[in-house]
């Protein structure tokens, strides 16, 4: 079986990568949105919760009718991620926090963008219990305490492609007892690190360099799947499952990431399939300057970091990240009671 993938390989000629499509706001829908946000003052998340119609109709006030519907287009799975460039982010920033955690109020506008990006959407942020402190709000940061833990909270450590939470359901998997993988990420740049992008996928690339009968190894529940060790100590097998499950228009969805394949066919599918993700040509290489936006399809689209080596001047690398599920069902909530916190 190893032979056979070791002869696998993408020529030139063959790269299936598609483009990734941007969005450059105007000053004036950058000043007119600023002026518009709520900027209200938040003692906690759920103040911020409250405050997301606000900020979606300040969003939506001050965009072009280009920037709207780039927005339906991702909303509909049109395109699978896209990068908004250029929101002012008019706030004195403190020291990028080396432990991944901060007062909100000083991250106050930045997350109204966000928040305001996702309802216009119609999306609903998400935390999910048992990771990140129970907290919706993640900041993506090298936390002291993390370096070597593969998360966003690490950096000693590669991130390599993978989606977010791949053991929850993906794509038409019924969701009873516990909420979805993440339909959404968004990420927001507050600090750049110049060496460090983040590196994007796209699934529908992957299965196009693909054999057919590899895609369709990759449908059957023969992986099993780990719950993500951003979860803690406490993480261990959750399901088996396969790694392309379609939605329901019948588009594939994928877990890849945290899986381990059970026999040799499940096995030499996710090797074909590693070797094309992971190919350094497949991979969109995006930074994220102070006021860039990046959003995905957390289900269709895989996302990776390098390694790097913090320095702990107040100066590192820092997103402000949200997640985002399209119907947010109210049994999900987990026994915190939060409206945005779900089970996991």
């Amino acid at each position: 079986m190893r032979a056979l993938s070791e002869s696998f390989c993408l020529r030139d000629n063959a790269l299936p990568r598609s483009r990734l499509v941007e969005h450059h706001l105007t000053h004036g829908e950058g000043q007119g949105l600023i002026s518009a946000l709520p900027s209200q003052p938040k003692s906690n998340e759920m103040d911020a919760w409250r405050q997301r119609e606000a900020c979606a109709r300040a969003l939506r006030n001050a965009s072009s009718s280009a920037l709207l519907e780039r927005i339906r287009q991702l909303r509909d799975s049109e395109i699978p991620a896209l990068v908004v460039k250029g929101f002012p982010i008019n706030t004195v920033l403190p020291p990028t926090p080396p432990d991944g955690f901060i007062d909100i109020n000083q991250v106050s506008q930045p997350l109204e963008i966000l928040l305001g990006m996702f309802e216009a959407m119609g999306v609903s942020p998400v935390g999910y219990a048992g990771e990140n402190r129970d907290c919706f709000i993640r900041h993506v940061v090298p936390s002291k305490e993390s370096l070597n833990e593969v998360s966003s909270h690490g950096s000693l450590m590669p991130l390599s492609c993978h989606i977010d939470n791949p053991h929850l359901p993906i794509g038409n998997e019924p969701c009873e007892a516990e909420c979805s993988a993440p339909n959404y990420i968004a990420w927001l740049g507050l600090r750049c690190d110049t060496t460090v992008p983040t590196s994007v996928v796209l699934l529908e690339d992957v299965l196009s360099a693909l054999p057919a009968f590899v895609v369709e190894s990759l449908k059957k529940p023969s992986f099993d799947i780990l719950r993500p060790p951003s979860f803690g100590a406490g993480a261990v097998e959750h399901r088996r499952a396969p790694l392309l499950v379609p939605d329901a228009r019948g588009a594939l969805c994928t877990r890849y990431g945290f899986a381990h394949p059970t026999d040799a066919e499940s096995a030499y599918a996710m090797e074909l399939f590693s070797l094309v993700a992971n190919d350094a040509r497949m991979a969109h290489h995006v930074l994220l300057p102070p006021g860039d936006m990046l959003i995905i399809n957390n289900q269709k689209v895989l996302h990776a970091r390098n390694t790097f080596v913090p320095r702990y001047d107040g100066t590192d690398r820092w997103l402000l990240r949200l997640y985002g599920v399209n119907q947010l069902q109210s049994h999900w909530m987990s026994e915190h009671q939060l409206p945005y916190l779900v089970r996991a």
